[in-house]
């Protein structure tokens, strides 16, 4: 029953010789905090679910999804019954995207909201049972380069019922999607130019990105912003 309350009964017991004793009991309420029916969820995500994303089964350490959304619950409830609060708060873990730190609104409420320059990059929430919905909107930095690494981090998941709490966490794990090259041809008529972009048809979440190195006849060339290279009629590299 309710917290507080007191509940107070009496009953008289007679004995064999007929001698009566009154015996009272008295129960006072007390209130029970929520319970996770799991403590600790993952959400797994993926920039290879974005637009010109590459979708597949290669990851450091594993690739566990393609998808943009994960979903699943803590199963919070009260035994008491009451009705529950269920707030997310924003993780200390710093992350970019584009090279920009992410900015976390909504902390403290069911909504979390990561965002760059207005940009929304990735949207947490949940409600006052636990069902929790992660949404990847955008791409997020990660630390080897070419490498479809995870980044992580940590949300804390707090319920409450007006008098007492418990806390939960909520891992979010993010898969890097490495570019891929596509071949690209070009004909050259003797005498003329061509150009082009040897870019534009690659795949890759986080394009546009930049070339930097071009392989010719086994050599490697360090490519860089404006630079050039010359191939002369006998076909080597210079």
């Amino acid at each position: 029953f309710v917290a507080g309350s007191v509940y107070t009964d009496s009953i008289t017991v007679e004995t064999a010789d007929g001698s009566t004793q009154l015996i009272t009991v008295t129960m006072t309420g007390t209130d029970d905090a929520p319970s996770f029916g799991t403590a600790g969820k993952t959400a797994n995500i993926s920039e290879e679910g974005l637009p010109n994303g590459v979708p597949d089964m290669t990851g450091t350490p594993t690739d566990t999804t393609n998808a943009l959304v994960s979903s699943g619950t803590f199963a919070i409830a009260d035994i008491d019954g009451p009705a529950l609060s269920v707030t997310l708060t924003a993780p200390s873990t710093v992350l970019t995207s584009g090279g920009q730190a992410l900015t976390w609104s909504g902390s403290g409420t069911s909504t979390l909201i990561a965002s760059t320059g207005g940009e929304v990059i990735m949207t947490i929430s949940i409600t006052n049972t636990g069902a929790y919905t992660v949404t990847l909107s955008g791409t997020i930095d990660h630390a080897t380069a070419g490498a479809e690494d995870i980044a992580s981090l940590g949300i804390t998941v707090t319920a409450s019922d007006g008098m007492l709490t418990t806390t939960g966490t909520l891992t979010v794990n993010i898969e890097d999607d490495a570019p891929l090259a596509v071949n690209d041809f070009a004909t050259l008529t003797m005498g003329s130019n061509t150009a082009g972009n040897v870019s534009t048809n690659d795949l890759g979440a986080e394009l546009p990105g930049t070339v930097e190195s071009v392989v010719y006849q086994g050599t490697t060339y360090t490519a860089s912003a404006g630079s050039s290279r010359s191939i002369p009629a006998r076909g080597s590299c210079q």
